[in-house]
C-alpha cells in the first residue's frame, strides 16, 4: 500500500466492514459515464488500494459503490452500485 494512505489509515482507521478495496477504475468510469466529469486519479488509487466506507469512527465517509445510502442526508441519492452493476 502507498505509504500516503497508509498514513491516512493510521488517524483515520476503517469501520469494520469499510475499506475493502474496490474496482476503482470500473467505478471511475461508471461516475464519467453518468456525470460526465473525469475522478482525479488519486481518488481511483485510493478506492482501489483503501476502498470506501465509513473512516474515524463515523468522522468521514468516502463514497462508493456501497448500496444504500450512509446518512439519512442523502436520502434519495443515486447510489454508485447501481452505475457499476
Amino acid at each position: 500500500m502507498p505509504a500516503t494512505f497508509a498514513e491516512f489509515l493510521k488517524f483515520v482507521p476503517p469501520e469494520r466492514g469499510s475499506g475493502v478495496p474496490l474496482g476503482g477504475p470500473k467505478l471511475a468510469k461508471a461516475v464519467k459515464k453518468q456525470f460526465g466529469i473525469p475522478v482525479p486519479d488519486k481518488l481511483v488509487e485510493f478506492w482501489s488500494e483503501v476502498g470506501a466506507g465509513y473512516f474515524a469512527d463515523r468522522e468521514l465517509y468516502v463514497f462508493g459503490d456501497q448500496a444504500g445510502a450512509p446518512r439519512n442526508t442523502t436520502k434519495g441519492a443515486v447510489g454508485l452500485r447501481t452505475l457499476t452493476g
